[in-house]
Formats: C-alpha cells, structure tokens, sequence
C-alpha cells in the first residue's frame, strides 16, 4: 500500500505561481494553519548521522576457544592488530574501489577510512588503530537518512571484506556505544528568516546568508567567553544548528525534496557514551530552546511591517531597529509584539512522542535489534570457533 500524501501549498511567487509540494503523511508530527492560504508543517525528527564505537568484546569472548580472561585478551588483540592492518591493505589495493583513504582525519585514531555505499549518495567514515589503549579499537560514523536500509547490507558486504570470515557485522553490536547523534526536525513552508530561535544560555548567533537568496544557516554560542577574544571568537558552540535544507540540497547539485516549499532543518547535536541498545531511551534533545514563529495579525497591523522590523532588529539590536518605525505605526502594534511569536514548532509534546516511530522506520533499526539480540543467534553454531585466517 503506498503512503498517503499530505498536499501543502506555498505563497504564490512574483510571477503568480503557487508552489506545492506532497508530503508522505506517515512522516508529518503536525501542522499549523497559520493563516486561511499558509499552512506551516513539522515533520517527524530523523536521526541524521550516528556515530558508534565497536570493541566486540561479547562477540570474541563467546568465539574463543578457551573462557580464561588472559586468553580472551590474547584473541581480542591478536584480532583487532589483523583489523588494522587489513583496514590499510584494503584502502591501500588500487584495484580496491570501495574502501579508500578518507581525507577527514578523527582525533586519536591513526586510520581512516571511506566505505563507499554502491548506487546512493552516501558514504560510512571507518577508523581503527586508536592512539590510547583506553579507546574502543574501532569508529563507525554514517549518515542514517541517506545509507537507507539497502545500505547496512552494503556496510555488511565492506565489512566482510576487511574482516574474512571471523566475526560477521551483525555480532559486531552488543557493546557498540554511540559517541555522538544528530537529531533533525524539519519544518515545511515557513523560511529560515521567519523562525525565532531563543535559549537564555546563548549569548551569541552566528548566522551565514547568500546575497541573492538571505539567511541560510544559524550558530549558536553559550554564554561562556573566550578570554582573549570574546566578540570574534567564542569558543563554546552550542548542540544546535539550523540552516536552510533546501538550499543545501541546492548546493549540492540535487533536486530539492519539497521543490519550491521552504525546508528548514533544526538539527541538535547529542554526544553519548550510552549503549547502542538504549537509543530509544534518548530524551527530548532539544530541551532548553524555544522555536518561534510569526503570529498571524488582523489588520491594520500587516505581517510584512513587522517581518521588516524583525529583520533589522537581528542585524541592529531591538532599540535601534525600534527607532526606524513610525511612530504611528509603533503605537498601533506595540502592545501585539510579546504576542507576535508563538512557541508551536517544535516542544517535547508535539514531536517527541514520535521517537518510537522514527526508530522503526529507520535503516538503523537492523543494527539496533542486533545489539539487543543473543549471540547464540547471532552466531549459531559457532560458540568457541574463532580461527583467524592469515592475510
């Protein structure tokens, strides 16, 4: 049964055109009509790009042979070394085209990878060989949306071919950990410009524009100054991004999902040492922000004076941009301006519930129920067995 579309409608542009776009319904949170012609849509949030940390300590202690603590150590180093140098061979073979040295760099390990997805835009970064024997031997980081759920299958072939016939991708998961996860939520039809994003904590929003089409992407700093140079350079960068998605997907030379609808992302940034297994456990991550909108106002007090005003007051401060209002303007919507805003975009109640439903649909749910699974059935048949095969 195909998804039932949820039709949304754009303002009209210049040239008298009315954008639309259909959006499948089983992704939308929730919807605000926030005049009779606009209607503003949140979708349900999606994990972006995960990034784990694998030790397959369960995995090889139920593989070796002997249950002692010295010999299990024994295999789990012997193995993780034969993981590293096949890492390096791998990347290093030019008849290899699908697993490459990575031009990124991860701090505090000596080797990175790309494991590249055949047939999507999308690609997993891969390093091992950490510089502190503390660290977990090895780091997967992907993009959750765009690997897909063919995808884990490619991530399992690659893997396959580093790791011959040891220990197989999905026993891999039992004791991965998640170092970090971004969170987005999408909002269709209303522009980047209009979204008001408040933290008391922050105490600075470093924002990029385009001079052809505005604003397209928000950072937000904390209230905790760098000694040296406070106004240029503050060093402590919030969890939260926003920026303009359609516009990204512009940039990078495709088709934008939505068309000519406005898509905005609010991505917040969580780092965790929590167990693979606990994700659905995760708390609301945006705890602590406020995402606001324009309020419709009844006339005479039209939209686009205060839109106007908003504006300048980013870019010159509230009082200076208060001065450049007539006053006879000022005096009729003066008392409206704390109602202007409404909180309604995104709040524990409205997107939060949906988590569940977002690790269902999710191309990592497999890797999910395989770090939840047991090992006899992960693995049949194969308790004790490990043999390293020589490269």
């Amino acid at each position: 049964m195909s998804a039932i579309n949820f039709t949304i409608e754009g303002p009209k542009s210049s040239a008298g055109n009315t954008p639309k776009a259909d959006v499948p319904f089983d992704e939308v949170s929730h919807w605000i009509d926030v005049t009779p012609s606009q209607r503003v849509v949140v979708l349900n949030p999606v994990i972006d790009t995960i990034a784990l940390t694998v030790t397959a300590q369960s995995a090889l202690k139920y593989l070796t042979p002997s249950v002692a603590l010295a010999d299990t150590q024994a295999t789990s180093a012997t193995y993780w070394n034969g993981i590293f140098n096949r890492v390096a061979e791998e990347a290093s073979d030019p008849t290899q085209e699908l697993i490459h040295w990575s031009k990124r760099r991860i701090p505090k390990y000596k080797k990175t990878v790309d494991l590249l997805i055949p047939g999507q835009d999308a690609t997993a970064l891969l390093s091992v060989d950490p510089t502190q024997k503390s660290m977990a031997p090895l780091r997967l980081e992907f993009s959750v949306s765009k690997l897909g759920k063919t995808g884990i299958k490619e991530l399992a072939n690659r893997w396959s071919e580093i790791d011959i016939d040891n220990v197989a991708f999905q026993a891999l998961w039992l004791d991965a950990r998640i170092t970090r996860v971004d969170i987005a939520v999408d909002i269709l039809n209303l522009d980047i410009s209009d979204l008001v994003v408040f933290n008391p904590a922050v105490w600075k929003i470093w924002s990029a524009a385009s001079a052809s089409t505005g604003m397209q992407t928000h950072q937000f700093y904390l209230k905790k100054a760098n000694k040296k140079s406070p106004f240029l350079d503050p060093k402590s960068r919030s969890d939260l991004l926003v920026y303009d998605k359609r516009e990204e997907q512009l940039a990078h030379g495709n088709e934008p999902r939505f068309d000519q609808i406005a898509h905005v992302r609010v991505e917040a940034s969580r780092q965790s040492k929590s167990f693979l297994r606990n994700l659905p456990k995760l708390t609301y991550p945006f705890q602590g922000w406020e995402f606001q909108r324009p309020a419709s106002l009844p006339p005479p007090y039209e939209a686009w004076i205060w839109k106007l005003f908003f504006d300048s007051a980013r870019v010159r401060g509230y009082e200076a941009a208060k001065m450049l209002v007539p006053e006879h303007i000022w005096e009729k919507g003066d008392h409206l301006l704390d109602k202007f805003y409404e909180g309604d975009l995104i709040n524990e109640q409205s997107i939060w519930p949906d988590w569940d439903k977002t690790l269902q649909k999710s191309s990592i749910r497999q890797i999910l129920d395989w770090s939840k699974s047991d090992l006899h059935d992960l693995l049949p048949g194969q308790k004790g067995t490990l043999y390293f095969t020589s490269p």
